[in-house]
């Protein structure tokens, strides 16, 4: 910036690096420190909505403004000078020294406040860096089974399994209660058209897991895609994720301008396979997919979302899975023993998974009417042998041309 003539080459060239001083750099400095600050816990939302709205009314301000001044139309000028900004000295301690912004409140905090919050802070561990149940682990407390001692949070478990309808009644307490920065659930960051994921954890049981969140007007929509997965029971831990079933929040979550009244339990099944180029070029990726919508189909039920971007890979136990049963259907005269009718050893377990479902069934019909749960919807749609041919025809296709593209 050039100044008046008379003024040094130090000047014109100190006042050229003077861009912090903008506007345009002041609003960017703000949007800098918004981004960088962490998003506000539910309890802060909690609180929020309990505050009364300031009702303020254009016509009521305007009519308190003298109509002189209201229609005063000389030259705009500014009512208060130019500041003139000093010389700053770069090299002094003020410019140097880091502003703590750890703990910024409107009063003053004592040193052994501090102290204790970090303490507070450090003794429990953040739910980001808690690893996932496994899913043996999780169909284990779906079925009643044993614990899996391959889980790594098998330690936190206990000798056994405490019932899948008192774990969502633990853990639909605790989110109403649990909600400060350090709360034993955080969103995911990933969202699809409806709904989006959170990673919660059973706090006294160490069960961590993923948790489905839809909004009210999507209520109807996740029961739906709960139903579906009551639906492949069969081939839950192998084929798709464990399911352990869904509640209606005491406290609603926010999110990403989302208020997430309804939560659905799934394992853990991975991130999407294009994030996973390497080690998908190791598997035998078509073969893969064929067996798994083959097996969905077989249970008479049909995807109708059968896309790459809802086949998961689980580095870890190195899985495929498929997920997003929200626009699935099933053949209302499906008859599921025929599941596994040249397997005396598989049908047998599967009238025991059948027996289970069904008192589970009875016993959600229960808390349903206690507003734990909302009352599943049945929906069916009339389909054909033809659809599960095309859907699987589809899929197998389009895996192809992305395992092709990669070796490309």
């Amino acid at each position: 910036m050039l100044r008046a003539e008379g003024q040094g080459l130090h000047r014109v060239l100190w006042e050229g690096l003077r861009f912090h001083r903008t506007a345009v750099a002041q609003v960017f400095a703000f949007l800098l420190q918004a981004i960088r600050t962490e998003p506000p816990p539910e309890a802060w939302h909690d609180e929020a909505e309990k505050l009364g709205l300031w009702k303020v009314e254009y016509d009521d301000i305007l009519a308190k403004i003298p109509l002189t001044d209201r229609k005063r139309n000389g030259p705009l000028t500014a009512p208060y000078p130019p500041q003139c900004w000093e010389d700053f000295n770069w090299s002094s301690p003020w410019a140097l020294s880091p502003i703590p912004n750890v703990y910024r409140t409107g009063r003053n905090i004592s040193a052994a406040e501090i102290v204790q919050r970090r303490q507070d802070e450090t003794t429990k561990p953040h739910i980001g860096s808690q690893p996932f149940c496994s899913q043996q682990c999780l169909l284990g407390l779906a079925l009643g089974k044993d614990v899996d001692r391959s889980c790594p949070n098998a330690g936190c478990h206990g000798q056994k399994h405490i019932d899948r309808l008192e774990f969502l009644h633990l853990i639909r307490e605790q989110l109403a209660v649990d909600r400060g920065r350090d709360a034993d659930c955080m969103p995911l960051h990933r969202s699809r058209f409806r709904g989006s994921l959170f990673k919660l954890r059973l706090s006294s049981h160490g069960y961590t897991l993923v948790a489905k969140g839809m909004e009210g007007l999507d209520l109807a929509r996740l029961q739906h895609e709960k139903e579906i997965y009551d639906r492949l029971l069969a081939i839950q831990g192998e084929y798709v994720p464990v399911c352990l079933g869904s509640i209606d929040l005491i406290l609603p979550y926010y999110y990403d301008c989302g208020v997430y009244k309804h939560f659905l339990f799934l394992a853990w099944a991975g991130r999407p396979i294009f994030e996973y180029k390497n080690q998908i070029n190791s598997l035998d990726l078509p073969d893969a997919v064929t067996r798994i919508f083959k097996a969905i189909h077989t249970l008479k039920v049909l995807h109708r979302d059968a896309e790459p971007r809802n086949i998961l890979y689980d580095e870890h136990g190195g899985t495929l899975m498929v997920v997003d049963f929200q626009r699935s259907v099933y053949w209302k005269h499906q008859a599921q023993a025929s599941v596994s009718g040249k397997d005396r050893q598989a049908r047998k377990k599967h009238r025991e998974l059948q027996k289970q479902h069904k008192l589970d069934m009875d016993r959600e019909a229960e808390m349903a009417k206690q507003g734990i749960i909302s009352r599943p919807t049945h929906q069916s749609r009339e389909i054909s042998e033809a659809n599960f041919a095309a859907e699987l025809k589809w899929v197998v296709h389009e895996v192809s041309n992305y395992v092709s593209n990669l070796k490309a």
